[in-house]
């Protein structure tokens, strides 16, 4: 799902490139929606799993989505000059990032450690 949402920030960065703000507006909203998406399933997964924290991790979803809405209300205003409309989408790319990089880590290092328990215990 990552490489999913990495793809829709590159063709966001590509639509604002060729200067198609109204695409650009679109491709946000699609994006909002993807990693909303993505956030209940990846909570869910959690909850499967029985991670320790998934509370913690489902709250810094909701602090992240609630900051996409603010982008993307502020993104729908009308006559938003060129640049304010970059750094939304730096902005929106910076939460993909955050999710990806930061929130992620420990629950891959989680899931790591516990495979290689698991395969630890097989005879």
């Amino acid at each position: 799902e990552h490489e999913q949402l990495f793809a829709s920030l590159a063709a966001l960065r590509q639509a604002f490139a060729r200067r198609c703000y109204g695409e650009c507006r679109q491709l946000l909203n699609d994006l909002v929606r993807d990693v909303n998406a993505h956030f209940r399933y990846e909570e869910a997964i959690l909850r499967d799993m029985n991670y320790p924290r998934t509370a913690d991790h489902a709250r810094q979803h909701t602090g992240l989505s609630t900051r996409l809405a603010t982008i993307t209300r502020r993104a729908a205003e009308v006559d938003l000059p060129p640049r304010t409309l970059a750094d939304l989408i730096d902005a929106a790319a910076a939460v993909v990032m955050t999710d990806h990089l930061t929130l992620d880590l420990e629950l891959r290092k989680f899931a790591s450690d516990r495979a290689r328990c698991s395969s630890a215990r097989r005879p």
